[in-house]
């Protein structure tokens, strides 16, 4: 699938947060009954009683309940402009694990869950005690995924570190493909590249995902092994991968961050193959024909940012919503294959202006596309809902 497929895309359900949000889960967790009012008392009930994800949990409880939680949201790939604090399942999560560690502060346990959710919100240093405190004590000194956590924490920094890290989650789950991917990247930071690509090349055999960004990972360790024609076939595997990821899950901006960094991976690879064989005009083509792709992909990535912009300056209370900032949200969402959307706002605005021509026009050719498209709106619109 070629970026210039990509921009007909759906490109759907972002997000964007309100205080609404962050008001609710407050009310779920201080309300009468809510997660929070389970631990009022210093001494709980073995089944507290309440509202909210961990009603009438035991502490113990309530902490295997918070472990889900968080690797839900670690693993759900979430819109990298998202505030985590202000999830509704974050805020909660976080309460009841703080109002654990008050009543119980050594709960190593506790603290290992609530470094994750700190690592989530993009508090890593604060973390990092915490965790090491936990693989240190009973309760987490077998936990591979522990140690994998601490190995992603130390390899900006201290990769050597996180070489250990990684080594230790690998004896404890020899057949999990994150640490050794992991710690192929570690070895990649220390410039250990055949070590580097004996480990992605684990990580690839262990994977059951079909992770885009392990062939990424082994393009890399190639490229500085110098072995070019391998590592643009790693390079070209990671695109083809990760185009289905997108093309599988179109909502997943993660995703199309992704795909443009394979882009400029293959891009790298085929620039070094060019240099190394002069001659080889098939290697020119690919460059040419990859600079439009990416240039297409940035192009989907900036109307997408132009949407966003937009969709959250609506819920400024001040602004004055004008027919051409409503134009201009419809224009952007047709352009990302958001026709529903984009419908949707042309309707708003022409009840707002019913005159407004360049509105009337587009509405007119969105409706010849997409017939089945016009009556689910029109339903909508009769019933007062947004499809």
């Amino acid at each position: 699938m070629r970026p210039t497929d990509l921009l007909r895309q759906v490109i759907t359900n972002f997000g964007v947060h309100t205080s609404a949000l962050c008001l609710a889960g407050a009310c779920l967790l201080m309300g009468p009954g809510g997660a929070l009012a389970q631990f009022d008392d210093p001494t709980p009930p073995s089944r507290p009683q309440g509202a909210g994800t961990y009603a009438g949990m035991s502490p113990d409880e309530a902490l295997n309940k918070a472990l889900e939680v968080v690797t839900d949201l670690e693993e759900s790939e979430r819109n990298p402009d998202e505030v985590q604090e202000e999830r509704a399942d974050y805020i909660e999560t976080m309460a009841i694990v703080d109002k654990i560690l008050e009543i119980d502060p050594l709960n190593k346990t506790a603290g290992y869950v609530k470094g994750r959710l700190n690592i989530l919100a993009g508090r890593p240093r604060s973390a990092l005690p915490m965790i090491e405190e936990y693989v240190s004590d009973p309760a987490g000194q077998n936990d591979w995924r522990a140690y994998k956590i601490l190995g992603d924490l130390y390899i900006s920094s201290f990769p050597k570190h996180a070489v250990s890290k990684y080594r230790q989650a690998i004896a404890l789950a020899e057949n999990e493909a994150e640490p050794v991917i992991g710690l192929a990247r570690a070895e990649l930071k220390l410039s250990n590249s055949e070590s580097a690509v004996e480990q992605a090349q684990n990580a690839i055999r262990l994977d059951k995902k079909g992770e885009s960004s392990y062939q990424a990972t082994l393009a890399e360790a190639l490229l500085m092994d110098k072995k070019y024609e391998d590592a643009e076939r790693a390079a070209e595997a990671a695109v083809k991968m990760s185009e289905e990821e997108f093309g599988r899950n179109p909502e997943k901006k993660t995703l199309l961050i992704d795909l443009q960094n394979h882009y400029e991976l293959r891009l790298r690879c085929i620039t070094h193959l060019a240099a190394l064989y002069p001659e080889r005009a098939d290697y020119v083509v690919q460059l040419a024909q990859i600079w439009q792709d990416k240039a297409d992909l940035e192009r989907v990535v900036a109307y997408h940012q132009a949407v966003l912009m937009i969709e959250r300056s609506k819920t400024n209370p001040q602004l004055k919503v004008s027919p051409e900032l409503l134009y201009e949200e419809a224009r952007l969402n047709r352009l990302v294959s958001r026709d529903d959307k984009a419908l949707n706002v042309l309707n708003e605005l022409l009840q707002l202006d019913p005159s407004f021509a360049p509105a009337i026009e587009l509405k007119k050719i969105i409706e010849s596309e997409n017939v089945g498209l016009t009556e689910e709106n029109t339903t909508a619109a009769a019933s007062g809902s947004t499809p």
